[in-house]
């Protein structure tokens, strides 16, 4: 009995020697038990007795949190993506631009860390596969939830400039974007950005200050001459609507360039709507201005997207500019529409926080074990196609004029793995020649993460 009197007041566990583990809740005083130690406590003494004892437990709790949020978080990311391509021509396309070839190629091969600290955010992504194997992509670091701005970003990203340049390639649904962005050139440039959505979440706003030439590993040197570009884009959902399996929305933007080119010289060009590889430039330049001496051009594009359920559609449509040392102003342009539709009743993915296209979830995987039992469903697939132009004729600047026309289906496994199949025919007409035809068949295997 006198063992159990030293018992009385005191905690068996107590937080201060040895806190519980989570999810446990903290062992009850011997003077709870009743028969040990005196009587037994009044039902309001014992409720206020365990709201003290989860105070101190959830007090655990928010010290452990903040002691695993000491370090960066880190989460791995990466991409294989295997092509293999069959080509074909006719005798004006050959005569002009040679024969086009056909093999296998990896187009993408990543493999990177992202991860935050607090308010802090950081990513590092190398393409194994782009010329410099490695060349740098994504590197970058920012900083969230600034009061009255929203987000900044510094580092060597994606220009906030159009849908489809905007939009990861895990959102794109073929094996390339359009000649759209063969015309505007390199997507990521290094640079300083802040964005954040307005109207409650129904639109983006972006603007940045980005270099207008850079090598593979984000380097920019040369002579000492002012050549940067102010970029901006703007976006609104005129309506919104997501349910359990279906989404219904509809989304413009305007996004606008002011540039100013290195040694004072521009050039537009654009190839088949493909990239075999990416090391390399294997396949020919069909439109091209040739060097052209400017001092100032600017790039304007207006976007649409349409998703209701399994149908979407979008397009895009760009004008480009330029204030010549010799000629005066002169005006490109390209332009792209395309249309898709899941034949699985799944939907595309649309990302509110950056207005961009994001990678399919299927409803169904085509293959998923759980329990040891394996599931066999029909993943996503999706029809699509896609009818595009280039025109780089204006003022005397004869580069040409190429359409597109893209057939393609893409079988998608699970969130993670897809299977696209395209046919691009393309349609060239350059200075030198007739218009001309040419095919291409691709085939890729990816896997996206």
């Amino acid at each position: 009995m006198a063992n159990l009197g030293l018992l009385r007041g005191q905690e068996l566990f107590s937080p201060l020697s040895c806190p519980p583990s989570v999810g446990m809740v903290p062992a009850a005083d011997a003077s709870d038990q009743p028969g040990i130690g005196g009587e037994e406590k009044r039902p309001e003494e014992r409720l206020a007795e365990l709201e003290r004892r989860l105070d101190q437990l959830h007090e655990q709790l928010r010290q452990q949190r903040e002691r695993s949020s000491s370090r960066p978080t880190a989460q791995i990311t990466g991409m294989i993506q295997l092509d293999r391509y069959w080509t074909g021509e006719d005798s004006e396309f050959r005569q002009v631009y040679g024969v086009l070839p056909d093999g296998t190629a990896f187009r993408r091969v990543r493999i990177g860390v992202q991860g935050t600290y607090g308010p802090w955010e950081y990513r590092i992504i190398p393409d194994f596969a782009g010329a410099g194997r490695p060349s740098l992509l994504d590197v970058y670091i920012g900083l969230n939830d600034i009061p009255s701005l929203g987000h900044l970003r510094i580092g060597h990203f994606a220009e906030p400039f159009g849908l489809e340049q905007s939009s990861s390639t895990r959102g794109v649904n073929t094996l390339e974007r359009s000649q759209l962005t063969e015309v505007y050139g390199r997507r990521r440039r290094v640079g300083l950005m802040v964005f954040n959505t307005w109207d409650q979440d129904q639109g983006t706003w972006a603007i940045g200050v980005f270099r207008s030439l850079n090598d593979i590993f984000g380097d920019d040197i040369g002579p000492r001459e002012f050549r940067s570009a102010l970029t901006g884009r703007l976006t609104r959902l005129l309506w919104y609507e997501e349910r359990e399996q279906s989404l219904d929305l509809f989304h413009v933007g305007v996004s606008y360039s002011a540039r100013v080119p290195q040694n004072r010289e521009v050039q537009f060009q654009s190839r088949p709507e493909d990239r075999f590889g990416a090391a390399a430039n294997n396949l020919p330049v069909l439109i091209d201005t040739g060097p052209i001496p400017a001092s100032f051009y600017q790039l304007l594009v207006g976007e649409a997207l349409w998703i209701r359920g399994p149908f979407s559609v979008q397009g895009e449509y760009l004008l480009v500019p330029v204030s010549t040392r010799t000629q005066g102003a002169v005006y490109f342009s390209a332009w792209y529409v395309q249309a898709s539709v899941f034949l699985t009743g799944d939907h595309r993915q649309y990302r509110r926080d950056t207005a961009v296209l994001d990678a399919v979830i299927p409803r169904r995987d085509f293959l998923r074990r759980e329990n040891g039992q394996w599931f066999v469903g029909p993943g996503a697939w999706e029809l699509m196609v896609r009818l595009s132009h280039a025109d780089l004729n204006d003022g005397g600047i004869t580069g040409g004029r190429s359409t597109n026309l893209t057939f393609g289906l893409a079988w998608y496994l699970n969130p993670y793995m897809r299977i696209i199949a395209n046919y691009i025919q393309t349609h060239p007409t350059s200075p030198q020649g007739p218009s001309a035809i040419g095919h291409i068949i691709g085939l890729r295997t990816a896997l996206e993460f």
